[in-house]
C-alpha cells in the first residue's frame, strides 16, 4: 500500500521533508508585502531528519497556497501534485496522481473528492 495516503497527518502541518538534491526549482509569488521573511527562504534545504518536524508550513505564510508536482511525467507516463493551502493560519492538504493510460486520468486522491478536482481541471 501507498505509504503516503495513510491518515497519520500530524496536527501542525510541516514541509514535506524531499531531499533537496531531488526538488529542481523553487519559486514564489507574493500579492503584498510582508514583514516575514521566511517565505523568501528555500523550503527545501539540507537538516536533520529531527528537524523537519519543527519545519512548519505555517511559518512561512499565514495565507498561500504551496503546491509540488512531480517531474518526467511525461516520459514517466505518471505524476502526482500535492497542494497545501494556508488560510487565515489554518492549513489544509491534498494529494492527487494521475496515469497516463490511453489518456491523462487521475489514479488517486486524497482529501479531495475526484469530482472537485475535476472541476479545476480545463481541457
Amino acid at each position: 500500500p501507498d505509504s503516503s495516503l495513510n491518515n497519520e497527518w500530524r496536527v501542525k502541518i510541516t514541509v514535506p521533508p524531499f531531499n533537496p538534491n531531488r526538488v529542481l526549482s523553487e519559486t514564489f509569488f507574493r500579492i503584498k508585502p510582508t514583514k516575514n521573511k521566511m517565505i523568501e527562504k528555500r523550503l527545501h534545504i539540507t537538516k536533520e531528519s529531527n528537524n523537519n518536524i519543527h519545519n512548519r508550513i505555517s511559518s512561512y505564510t499565514k495565507n498561500g497556497i504551496f503546491i509540488w508536482y512531480s517531474s518526467n511525467s511525461e516520459l514517466n507516463q505518471k505524476g502526482s501534485l500535492m497542494i497545501y493551502r494556508v488560510q487565515d493560519e489554518k492549513v489544509s492538504t491534498f494529494y492527487a496522481s494521475f496515469e497516463n493510460n490511453n489518456g491523462w486520468k487521475i489514479n488517486q486522491t486524497k482529501d479531495i473528492p475526484v469530482a472537485e478536482l475535476l472541476s479545476y481541471i480545463v481541457e
